[in-house]
């Protein structure tokens, strides 16, 4: 079995950022924020309606798509950066 972690950027109206994927020091490295952007359901939409579609697409453009192979993806973690 082969696993991988992959990191999937969007911003608040789920937009797909690949140079915050390429470049996530940058995020780590932003200031610290103590204030709520989002609520849960805002949330869970993103989840739903961006991140997940846009898994399946990055796991089919890496070849991973293969029915007879199968897979298993699972959210590992969520991180919130406000730039």
């Amino acid at each position: 079995m082969k696993r991988m972690v992959i990191a999937l950027a969007v911003d608040a109206e789920g937009k797909r950022h690949v140079a915050w994927e390429r470049e996530p020091e940058k995020l780590w490295k932003s200031p610290v924020s103590s204030r709520n952007v989002r609520h849960v359901d805002q949330r869970l939409a993103i989840l739903r309606n961006s991140l997940e579609p846009m898994l399946h697409r990055e796991l089919e453009h890496r070849g991973f798509d293969n029915v007879n192979r199968g897979f298993e993806a699972k959210l590992v973690a969520w991180v919130e950066a406000v730039v």
